[in-house]
């Protein structure tokens, strides 16, 4: 099961110096969050892996995961590196707020 990897790199990315100043965020909010979204979460077995197809090797388990997870959307900050990649499989990679503002209509 993927979970925990990728929870594992959602907090080494959000528990970053600079996301936590500019969200104005604790560690410990940081950490309840991912706590909560662990115990609602749907869990996604990985049959394949299709690496590489990053630069980045941390971030091989989010493309993986939306694949897997058979997911239509990735929400991301990090498009410059994810979103070609995971349009390769199908997948439209969106900043958060452009998928909330997705969801309200």
């Amino acid at each position: 099961m993927v979970l925990a990897p990728l929870l594992l790199e959602c907090e080494r990315v959000l528990t970053r110096a600079e996301r936590l100043a500019a969200s104005s965020a604790l560690v410990e909010v940081v950490a309840a969050a991912l706590h909560d979204v662990a115990a609602s979460a749907e869990w996604v077995r990985l049959d394949y892996l299709w690496r590489p197809q990053l630069r980045d090797a941390d971030d091989e388990v989010v493309v993986e995961t939306a694949v897997n997870g058979r997911a239509d959307i990735l929400a991301t900050f990090n498009l410059g590196d994810l979103a070609a990649a995971a349009a390769r499989f199908g997948v439209r990679a969106l900043r958060p707020i452009n998928l909330l503002r997705l969801a309200e209509t």
